[in-house]
């Protein structure tokens, strides 16, 4: 029979508590990144020798080079509200990840040229070894956990349904979280929309069925309860254990055949 310590019991709140945090943890969000697949607005303040914005005289036109070196926008012109100057890219415009080069090139009564780069990824976040790294291990932290709870789950003693059920908890939450870093680790990393969706919808059956699913173990709690009760009084009666889980066993099968 396995014991639960105040010490274990601790530690796995923590653990899962951790867990539910990472989803406010793990989103940030950088400049200058943009997402794949995404429209954006290429925006470009403008502003003379002086200082002074410039004035309605002023065309900018816009040159975009992708990641393979293809030029996605050859000298466009762009439009302009308040010296801003904007140009929108369509999704198939951003679907390559990777360094897009761009040059803006302003004539009329106000010259001028500049030039800069933006970044394309899977997630409009900046990926990077820490945060592959961080992925990786928070998967093995997990998948350890996940794999312990399903072995002490089926080693607890049927006389003990109260830690078989604490134990089918923390697997069902690991098991959520797990589909969550999955999902994270989707979305930062690739471009194939079905892997990450499908990880995405994964995740949000595991959120929607967490309290039929609480509720379910809950029911199942108390029925073992209530076999253990029956067996304890086939116990007393002079029925050996042995026996007595038999019985039970068979007259359940019988009762449903």
């Amino acid at each position: 029979m396995i014991h639960l310590t105040k010490k274990g019991g601790l530690f796995m709140l923590n653990v899962v508590l951790v867990l539910l945090l990472l989803p406010s943890v793990l989103a940030v969000d950088e400049d200058l990144i943009y997402k794949a697949n995404e429209p954006v607005d290429i925006k470009v303040p403008c502003y003379n020798q002086t200082g002074s914005p410039c004035d309605g005289g002023t065309k900018c036109n816009i040159t975009i080079q992708d990641p393979e070196g293809h030029f996605v926008v050859s000298n466009n012109l762009m439009t302009s509200t308040n010296s801003v100057y904007n140009y929108s890219l369509h999704t198939n415009e951003t679907s390559k990840p990777g360094d897009y080069n761009v040059w803006v090139n302003c004539i009329g009564d106000d010259t001028g040229f500049t030039s800069f780069t933006y970044k394309v990824t899977p997630s409009g976040k900046e990926p990077n070894v820490g945060t592959a790294v961080l992925y990786i291990g928070l998967i093995l932290v997990i998948v350890t956990l996940l794999v312990m709870c399903i072995y002490m789950f089926s080693q607890v003693n049927k006389e003990a349904p109260h830690l078989r059920l604490l134990w089918g908890g923390f697997a069902y939450l690991f098991f959520w979280s797990l589909t969550f870093i999955m999902y994270m680790t989707a979305s930062d990393f690739l471009i194939d929309t079905f892997i990450i969706g499908f990880f995405w919808i994964l995740y949000l059956f595991f959120t929607y069925s967490m309290f039929p699913a609480f509720f379910c173990i809950i029911v199942w709690y108390f029925y073992q309860l209530y076999k253990l009760k029956q067996i304890q009084q086939m116990i007393k009666s002079g029925v050996p254990e042995d026996q007595a889980y038999e019985r039970l066993v068979k007259g359940t099968r019988r009762k449903y055949l």
